[in-house]
């Protein structure tokens, strides 16, 4: 005789409330799913940077190990720094250069007097 229907009486309320429970999940998977991507990113990103940094820190320690050898500091202090051991007699060697450019100084330029023409015409015909 009467039918009842599904929503009638306490039902719709419990569908509403299945609903809103099953909406509320939804989001918040949704908003876990999305911050997990962004540390997954971001994690990689510090990864990259840690192999980075740890190839610097190699590169920066075999640097230190040379820096500090006894080697390399005399040859430091004898070519930049001057530096010569008691009893050494230093040598130092002018490059061609150095002399090419200091008589380049010491070169002056003597003028002809006669303009330039007249120049031209007693290299070409003689005096």
């Amino acid at each position: 005789m009467f039918k009842r229907s599904f929503f009638s009486g306490g039902n719709a309320i419990y569908l509403i409330a299945a609903f809103t429970v099953f909406i509320y999940l939804m989001f918040s998977i949704g908003g876990r799913t999305i911050q997990l991507y962004g540390l997954k990113a971001e994690a990689e990103t510090l990864r990259k940077e840690i192999a980075t940094l740890e190839q610097e820190n190699k590169h920066l320690l075999s640097r230190k190990q040379i820096v500090t050898s006894d080697t390399y500091i005399e040859k430091i202090a004898r070519e930049e720094l001057g530096m010569s051991r008691p009893g050494e007699q230093p040598v130092i060697i002018v490059s061609d250069n150095d002399q090419a450019s200091k008589m380049e100084d010491s070169i002056v330029e003597v003028q002809d007097p006669r303009p330039y023409w007249r120049q031209w015409w007693d290299l070409f015909f003689g005096n």
